[in-house]
């Protein structure tokens, strides 16, 4: 089906390379929007909050759990590395799970007023999502090593990242003062934009599978299990990452302290995505080649520390959206210059499992870390105030671990020729 796009593969023309990145911008915009957590995340949360009265916790370990298929993406990551379907490691499988989201959508509104059924509905979702973007995030890091330009291309994929939530601060603000199944429609039709992108996708030519797929994937683990640097990343997202998380405890503040409706919500998230599109542009455009990563850690995170301090002066809707595009920049900052250093360290032939190990390890401490950080102010009756504290402190010590990490990697920095 999908044998005619791998040949011929080239990334030697500007061209080749302005198709490659039209494929990942689209991509991670369109397999992030189509997540339940993000164009659904303000629709969800006022259902959870105000028809099935959860708690903070409650509300926050929704989110957790329906988070629980990204944690699986490293064996998803496998398979498309090592298992062509229908000719294609990455093509067939972007296409599959965008098809199977945009069915899973369907399901939604039917599931809307039982927590489990509604749980067990996004978790599915969520799966789908994951088979895409695994092979969307496998095709970015095949193509940033052949080019040497693995800032570039991150900041690209968090520049279509970051517009997702433009998209989803304004529609979703709007959507969740509607029935859900508007919330619904709107997912599925995002959805069903994933599975075009398979037909723009040039991937290099593999031989045919010669080798057992479990030998294959034996293969593949070993290479990572050795990748010592991707294991440094992981562990230094394991530290930034972990630090209590805000996003449910902001969206009960927002309502609760500042009576906010959700339509106003929407307008916050989107001035994130505004600071978190324009950190991209600032990282892909001037910083990744002119700047070793050693450097760029530095900086990246020192700043996001301070985004983060200044949630302790989120008194008003007017401070909200200043403190929101400060610190969607100072995070998305963060996130790039991270994944920057994961691309980089993935093995060359396990891309896709290798990027897919790091992005489980993020998933779990980021949707784990909002879990948390709203059973300390529920159970452990923790300020917001502190909580914002111990944010930021754990983000200046992943700023000290990242020098830390092998030296290949932090005197690395992006090529500045076209390939």
């Amino acid at each position: 089906m999908f044998k005619r796009l791998a040949a011929p593969f080239a990334v030697t023309s500007a061209r080749s390379l302005g198709a490659t990145r039209l494929v990942v911008f689209i991509g991670f915009w369109a397999t992030t929007l189509a997540q339940p957590n993000v164009l659904g995340r303000i629709p969800l949360q006022n259902l959870l909050k105000n028809t099935l009265e959860s708690d903070r916790s409650a509300a926050a370990a929704f989110f957790f759990w329906i988070g629980a298929p990204w944690y699986l993406k490293p064996l998803i990551g496998a398979l498309s590395d090592t298992y062509p379907l229908l000719g294609s490691r990455r093509a067939s499988y972007l296409a599959l799970g965008g098809l199977i989201a945009a069915a899973a959508w369907a399901a939604l509104a039917p599931a809307a007023h039982d927590y489990g059924a509604l749980l067990a509905v996004c978790m599915a979702l969520n799966l789908a999502i994951v088979i895409a973007s695994t092979a969307i995030g496998g095709y970015m890091v095949e193509i940033a090593q052949a080019v040497d330009r693995p800032g570039q291309l991150t900041s690209l994929r968090n520049a279509g990242y970051q517009s997702s939530w433009l998209i989803s601060g304004l529609a979703g603000g709007y959507l969740g003062a509607l029935s859900i199944g508007w919330t619904a429609l709107a997912g599925g039709a995002v959805a069903l934009l994933i599975a075009p992108l398979a037909w723009l996708m040039r991937e290099p030519p593999r031989p045919p599978r010669a080798t057992p797929l479990r030998d294959g994937i034996a293969r593949r683990l070993g290479a990572l299990i050795r990748a010592r640097g991707l294991w440094s990343v992981a562990l230094l997202a394991t530290l930034y990452y972990l630090a209590p998380g805000l996003q449910t405890a902001l969206f009960y503040l927002q309502q609760n302290s500042l009576r906010l409706d959700t339509p106003h919500q929407g307008y916050l998230t989107f001035c994130g995505g505004v600071g978190g599109v324009a950190a991209a542009a600032v990282y892909g455009l001037f910083a990744a080649h002119r700047f070793a990563l050693r450097r760029l850690m530095r900086v990246c995170l020192a700043f996001g520390a301070g985004g983060i301090l200044l949630y302790r002066l989120y008194d008003s809707f007017a401070h909200a959206l200043i403190i929101e595009t400060i610190n969607g920049f100072a995070a998305a900052l963060c996130e790039i210059v991270i994944i920057h250093a994961a691309v980089r360290a993935t093995p060359r032939g396990s891309e896709a499992l290798g990027f897919a190990v790091f992005m489980a390890v993020r998933n779990f401490f980021l949707f784990g870390s909002d879990w948390l950080g709203s059973a300390l102010i529920d159970h452990v009756h923790l300020r917001f105030e502190t909580l914002v504290v111990l944010n930021a402190g754990m983000t200046l010590l992943a700023a000290l671990l990242a020098q830390r990490l092998p030296a290949e990697l932090l005197e690395a920095r992006d090529a500045t020729k076209e390939a």
